[in-house]
């Protein structure tokens, strides 16, 4: 597969100026001048590189991960407080909602400092999600119809742009980015904290910061949640695929590879030492790839030859010609001839060569060059902990599997999912030695023996399978078959082994 990198391509105007968050100033995805384009990038690039200056940031190498580390800990919190089921009473909960609000609140966090708060509120806050939606599909027909240059126009654009004065939707989020910004622009930092300090520092301002903000939060956020369902999705119907990552997971923890429950989330760096982790989430990309835009080039002067498939072929000069995500992805050359099967083994199996090529194309997905995505690091990092947490702490299963597991929509080139009903218990953490359940689900269990003498200070002598689905529901049924019987709880299972689960 070829990348070209021949310059004097540029971006269609057609097309990346229906993407501006405001229909009057680019961001630096809409940016068709090059020149532009460049200059915008290296004021942007602190603010959302991967590493800082230590005198930076609290002094972190990738200071954002404390912000993430906070929302994740807020999403794994909601689940267990509101959505775990037992084994007399099963909890609906649509996936897609709440790990969107885990996405909108890390890059909230890490663009203003502070979240929206929908992980608090279980909430699409002011109907933002929902806006932002909306704005997209409208886009999308625009485009289609070439009306998108005429809705920007003097004379339509303000009609159809969301107004400040909005109590919800997509104009609610301007007038609240534009009251944070203006307060950081009236008080700036002498440290910076978070992406707009580091923004004004290097000398945004104005409308140009405006809108640098609002597509860091609105762009920011549908990769990721959009990945990590893909990844949850394709696991839960590869049962063979789940149970090889989750015992690579398990290991993890025993072998002091990532921290035990309750000592905190796995590091983005643990998370690069789980090959099959790794494994996973490359081919859920790669089945389910989060953008798949067109993303047109007009031809430069004089044309271009290029290589496809081994053959030569001219461009004409004038134009456009775009990717295809999904030729790219499901191309047999690259990915082998079972290219439409979910098999995260390709990644393992490949030699060094073939490997490098495979990821080559995978990261494409960011794009190349100085058009590469600037938060690619961060999508990674909000996508590899949130599914290694995930599927640590539960166990999960499809509400349904006689008909589509969800919803899925293309907004403009990128991809969106809904009602991706899951219903989950907690999972029982094996420490080398034990299986260990956690704060949250041991408060789970005494709660079902009302009326017992049971007690958070008791120590609970529980006989459990290892590696065994579901275990949690036999624990809870058990326990109201012996409700207000014992000091502690005894479960004798055949092929048991003997373990000690504290209150902590």
């Amino acid at each position: 597969m070829q990348v070209n990198t021949k310059p004097g391509y540029t971006r269609a105007d057609w097309f990346f100026r229906a993407m501006r968050v405001d229909y009057q100033h680019d961001h630096l995805f809409s940016l068709t001048d090059a020149a532009e384009h460049d200059r915008r990038r290296k004021l942007l690039g602190p603010g959302l590189a991967s590493t800082n200056r230590r005198e930076q940031f609290y002094g972190t190498e990738f200071p954002y991960e404390l912000f993430i580390n906070e929302r994740l800990e807020e999403l794994l919190h909601l689940i267990r407080s509101n959505y775990l089921s037992s084994g007399s009473k099963m909890v609906p909960v649509d996936m897609a909602a709440k790990i969107q609000y885990y996405a909108y609140d890390v890059i909230s966090t890490i663009a203003f400092g502070q979240p929206f708060q929908m992980l608090q509120k279980d909430t699409d806050t002011n109907g933002y999600i929902q806006s932002v939606k909306e704005g997209f599909l409208v886009a999308n027909v625009l485009v289609a119809l070439g009306l998108a240059k005429a809705s920007q126009s003097s004379l339509i654009g303000p009609a159809l742009a969301p107004r400040s004065n909005d109590e919800t939707g997509y104009g609610k989020l301007l007038a609240v980015s534009a009251k944070l910004i203006k307060e950081r622009e009236a008080n700036p930092r002498e440290n910076p904290q978070d992406m707009l300090d580091s923004f004004i520092r290097h000398g945004m301002a104005g409308d140009a910061l405006r809108s640098e903000m609002l597509d860091a939060v609105i762009i920011g956020s549908f990769g990721p949640y959009y990945s990590i369902c893909s990844v949850i999705l394709l696991t839960l119907t590869n049962q063979h695929v789940l149970a090889k990552l989750r015992r690579e997971i398990d290991e993890a923890v025993t072998t002091g590879k990532a921290p035990r429950a309750g000592n905190g989330v796995i590091s983005f760096a643990q998370t690069k030492q789980l090959p099959y982790l790794q494994a996973v989430i490359r081919e859920s990309l790669r089945m389910f790839p989060p953008v798949v835009g067109l993303f047109p080039r007009k031809i430069p002067a004089g044309g271009d030859t290029v290589t496809v498939a081994g053959k030569t072929v001219f461009l004409p000069e004038g134009a456009y010609i775009g990717r295809s995500v999904y030729g790219m992805y499901r191309c047999k050359e690259t990915y082998g001839e079972d290219v439409d099967i979910f098999r995260p083994e390709r990644w393992l199996e490949a030699d060094d060569a073939e490997l490098a090529n495979m990821i080559r194309v995978n990261e494409l997905i960011f794009n190349h060059g100085k058009y590469q995505c600037m938060g690619k690091v961060i999508a990674q990092t909000e996508i590899a902990k949130a599914v290694f947490e995930l599927l640590r702490a539960f166990d999960f299963d499809l509400v349904t599997r006689d008909k589509d597991p969800w919803k899925t929509v293309d907004m403009f080139g990128i991809c969106g999912v809904s009602d991706f009903w899951a219903w989950k218990c907690c999972r029982v953490e094996y420490d080398g030695a034990n299986f260990i359940i956690g704060y949250e689900m041991l408060g789970h269990v005494i709660s079902e023996l009302q009326g017992s003498l049971l007690g958070l200070g008791t120590v609970l002598d529980i006989w459990v399978v290892p590696g065994r689905a579901g275990v949690v529901d036999t624990l809870i049924e058990t326990a109201w078959l012996v409700k207000g019987s014992f000091w502690w709880l005894m479960l004798k299972l055949p092929g048991c082994s003997a373990v000690h689960v504290h209150a902590m």
